[in-house]
């Protein structure tokens, strides 16, 4: 399958489907709750890293570690799903907003301080570096939410090589693929998109793109959903199926 025919084009998001950066996200969006909020703990408690590593997944954008961090340490007990998250972080209204410049101006002064380290604290996931020349047989993209520059940083250290990359600040992930189709000239329906976020993939498949559930991500999951995997070099296998069913 050249790059010729052009049967699909293949878009990934990042955290949570080629690199884990769950570490490295739980430490800046903890020193980032800690700069706004000084009464909690300096160390971050067990309990809390536990349940942040548990409920990591509904955070879309960087600005909603805010509210992941309210909900462990302030109302741990309560019961939200995916979409009660998101209208509790709309309450939060211009809070959501300084805590997000404050989190990528400590991730910023932490890729500056030590590059490598950061690169460190977002390892590959397993069959990443083994597939992507398979992957590259079609035109590649990033469409995430992670700031352009971390994901360039990342990407370059391993000489993993993309068309190109969207993230934060570029838009609706769902309006990208659309666009990434026009450019293509190709309907929405020949974008493949893997996230391990359901209510992106949701979104996705809403705007007529091929969505598939990352297992290996962070979640939140949703069984409804037409496609899933459950390890990233079994990305190849389904392309080759939707390939031969078109």
């Amino acid at each position: 399958m050249g790059k010729n025919s052009l049967s699909y084009i293949l878009a990934l998001d990042f955290d949570g489907v080629v690199c884990d950066s769950i570490n490295e996200c739980m430490v800046t969006s903890y020193l980032a709750y800690q700069e706004s909020n000084p009464g909690i703990p300096l160390e971050c408690p067990a309990l809390w890293q536990s349940l942040f590593r548990a409920r990591r997944g509904v955070v879309r954008p960087s600005g909603n570690y805010l509210l992941l961090w309210e909900w462990i340490s302030r109302f741990r007990n309560l019961n939200l799903s995916p979409m009660q998250f998101e209208e509790l972080a709309s309450e939060y209204g211009d809070k959501i907003q300084v805590f997000e410049r404050i989190f990528h101006s400590l991730r910023d002064a932490a890729i500056k301080a030590d590059p490598q380290l950061f690169i460190d604290l977002n390892p590959l996931y397993p069959g990443v570096m083994e597939t992507w020349p398979s992957l590259c047989q079609v035109p590649l993209y990033i469409v995430s939410t992670k700031d352009v520059g971390a994901i360039s940083l990342i990407l370059q250290s391993h000489h993993l090589e993309v068309e190109d990359v969207f993230g934060r600040g570029s838009g609706c992930k769902a309006q990208i693929l659309c666009s990434l189709a026009a450019r293509h000239k190709l309907p929405a329906e020949q974008v493949v998109f893997i996230d391990d976020n359901a209510l992106h993939v949701a979104d996705a498949i809403a705007a007529g793109v091929v969505g598939v559930v990352a297992n290996w991500g962070y979640g939140p999951r949703n069984p409804g959903l037409h496609f899933s995997l459950n390890a990233f070099n079994e990305i190849p296998v389904l392309l080759s199926r939707l390939s031969a069913g078109r």
